[in-house]
């Protein structure tokens, strides 16, 4: 489920390599971005993690939101040495206050699970709400989740039903699975047989089995 990994964000460049180099070296924070994109995917360059650090460093430290994003990502996941949640927590935040919404969900993610910080619930929620506001389809998930059960918000149950619903209608298996338990129970929404039964063989032809529901779930805030 979204809440037990990170997620990376997609990262393009278009403007060619000797051209990039050149723009980062007069200390343009995008080109110095584009740059540290060819070298961490290998685009035109060998792979190379500390090269693309050094130029994500630059970038962020000019304010870069994806670049203190896509560095926050070579923190958390080990790749320029020892796994660094407190830097990576720093850098998310910088980038999750500019709007970055990828940022705004890892953000919420980390507070959640205690990561660089003690764990606040009611912090990842604040963040998971403006990911979701803006379309992070993870952080809305995670949101309804803490809904559901009071953990950082007020308990809310229709609003964390409507959630799952607008989840399960984008194509989330998981949250099929979660609403068809709701219409079925009648937890947030009116009590439905045919919807229950519904929303559970949609989840089931997306491979997720009834006794997953519960473990899954349990793994998000």
């Amino acid at each position: 489920m979204a809440a037990a990994t990170i997620s990376a964000q997609a990262s393009t460049v278009e403007v060619p390599l000797e051209r990039t180099r050149l723009l980062a070296l007069q200390d343009d924070p995008q080109a110095q971005f584009d740059l540290a994109v060819y070298h961490d995917k290998g685009i035109g360059v060998a792979l190379n993690k500390m090269a693309a650090a050094q130029w994500y460093q630059k970038a962020a430290s000019r304010g870069h939101s994806k670049a203190q994003y896509n560095l926050a990502l070579l923190h958390i996941n080990g790749e320029i040495g020892p796994v660094d949640h407190k830097s990576a927590l720093s850098l998310l935040t910088a980038a999750a206050e500019q709007g970055l919404a990828a940022a705004q969900y890892n953000l919420g993610v980390m507070l959640a699970n205690g990561m660089g910080t003690a764990r606040d619930p009611k912090a990842a929620a604040a963040w998971y709400e403006k990911a979701a506001a803006a379309g992070n389809m993870d952080a809305a998930v995670n949101l309804a989740s803490m809904l559901r059960t009071g953990r950082g918000v007020e308990k809310d149950l229709a609003r964390s039903a409507n959630l799952y619903r607008k989840a399960a209608e984008g194509g989330n298996a998981v949250t099929m699975e979660r609403l068809g338990y709701l219409h079925a129970t009648g937890q947030g929404v009116p009590k439905d047989a045919v919807l229950a039964t519904k929303w559970t063989a949609m989840a089931e032809l997306a491979g997720v089995k009834p006794l997953e529901r519960d473990k899954i779930i349990s793994a998000t805030p």
